[in-house]
């Protein structure tokens, strides 16, 4: 457990934001060699079943991602603070919410996965597939969420290190599972979601046992908690906005499903791709920012406002330095990207609008990075307001753009109707930065300064 207010900022903010990386490239990793294998055993067909129903998946989950995100600023100024009861029974009665909850709409999905791939338009050729992988990834998605809320949980007290170990042997497993779901056991994407399945399984298990071992380092391992309801509407005003912020942008997606997948299996096969570049683009910006929205909120608990704005700026710098060699070495090199996914028989065209994209469109990723950084700079203060209309107005940017574009120009209408919504977005919160409104009204003449503070009202 450690402190980031304390000692060299930069150091501070580069040794806990390494280990969340390495966590999600790891992470990341079994999800590209799922689609990795996918696409070389099963070719497009495989990427495209893997493919199409993923935005009503995306969109259940992201309310809790975002949920969690709020959950962990909470977590970081309980901690801050010292009080280490109210941390344990604010993760106590959260998980067990969330589990329940969560589990419930699996179960409402799986029951209803016929009308929500109908929805979703999904071709019959691979509706099957798609079908299967819907249902297992539902079956997944309780275990998955509390797995993710542990890294929050991890995070707030200053822990990088152990998620990082429990990704390793997520891949590992999911890794091996993979290779012999395809290519010895011949079950194809039903072997792909099992996998995943198992994998989740057994971090949600590992991260059980070690949270057990932070009480007793706490002295709370004696305290007896139970699920208790005020304990969730206590993080509400942090977590509600988040999930509220995170289901806008993934609804977008969602919304426009049909306009994608009517494109065709091969425009969704690329999509896939293109998906998983832009993810592990976006684990390199995000998680150095997610350290800023750790940083923030034990500042505020430990009432050292005058670190905050700096914290800002050593955040761009360290997520720009981490992201520049990362976006380089794909655009310099697109088709060795391809070749880990597309097998001889790949259709030209799949190929060729993988290429397209991270030639001219990926680089407009760095307006993605700009505002994702502020995302995690209104979720540590707490600015629920910014939060939501920066979002949504990039949100309905894009769903606005995709209905026009992508009936004239095809699949790069799909890429363009993301740059120009992430361009909208960037604007905005420019104009509230300069104005001062990204911080909320209380905390402004501490952080802002008494005179920035009333010029911004």
């Amino acid at each position: 457990m450690k402190d980031l207010t304390s000692g060299n900022i930069y150091k501070a903010f580069f040794l806990f934001s390494i280990p969340l990386i390495l966590s999600s490239v790891l992470s990341q990793a079994f999800g590209i060699i799922d689609t990795s294998i996918a696409g070389l055993f099963l070719g497009s067909k495989g990427l495209a079943a893997l493919g199409a129903s993923s935005a009503a998946i995306v969109v259940v989950e992201a309310f809790f991602w975002g949920m969690n995100a709020g959950i962990g600023v909470s977590l970081s100024g309980s901690f801050g603070a010292r009080d280490y009861e109210e941390f344990k029974k604010i993760v106590v009665s959260n998980r067990i919410f969330i589990f329940a909850v969560t589990s419930t709409l699996a179960l409402l999905a799986i029951i209803l996965n016929g009308p929500i791939l109908k929805f979703l338009n999904v071709e019959e050729v691979i509706y099957i597939d798609s079908r299967n992988y819907f249902i297992l990834m539902f079956i997944n998605m309780p275990f998955a969420l509390i797995t993710h809320l542990y890294i929050y949980i991890f995070g707030a007290m200053g822990m990088s290190s152990f998620p990082m170990y429990i990704s390793v042997a997520s891949s590992v497993i999911n890794i091996v599972g993979n290779i012999l779901s395809v290519t010895v056991l011949d079950i194809g994407v039903i072997g792909l979601g099992l996998s995943t399945v198992i994998s989740t399984i057994i971090s949600f298990l590992l991260y059980t046992i070690k949270i057990r071992k932070c009480y007793q380092e706490m002295g709370v391992d004696k305290l007896s908690c139970r699920f208790k309801f005020k304990y969730v509407k206590r993080v509400f005003p942090a977590a509600i906005p988040n999930g509220v912020q995170q289901l806008s942008m993934y609804l977008a997606g969602f919304i426009i499903s049909p306009i994608k997948n009517g494109l065709g299996y091969t425009a969704i096969a690329s999509l896939s791709i293109v998906g998983k570049v832009e993810s592990m683009m976006s684990l390199f910006y995000g998680n150095c920012a997610r350290t800023i929205s750790t940083y923030i909120p034990q500042c505020v608990g430990a009432k050292k406002y005058h670190k905050i704005k700096k914290a800002i700026g050593v955040s761009f710098i360290q997520s720009l330095v981490f992201v520049i060699p990362v976006m380089l070495v794909i655009w310099l090199f697109p088709q060795i990207i391809c070749s880990l996914f597309f097998n001889s028989e790949t259709e030209a065209e799949v190929i060729q609008n993988v290429v397209t994209y991270i030639k001219i469109f990926m680089p407009f990723m760095f307006f993605h990075a700009f505002s994702n950084a502020f995302h995690n700079v209104f979720r540590g203060l707490k600015n629920s307001t910014q939060l939501l209309i920066s979002t949504s107005l990039c949100s309905v940017a894009s769903i606005i753009f995709a209905f026009i574009l992508c009936p004239i120009m095809g699949i790069k209408g799909y890429y363009l109707q993301a740059v120009l919504s992430w361009i909208i977005e960037c604007i905005y919160i420019v104009i509230v930065y300069i104005s001062g409104k990204w911080v909320p009204k209380p905390l402004r003449p501490m952080i802002l300064g008494k005179k920035t503070s009333e010029l911004s009202e």
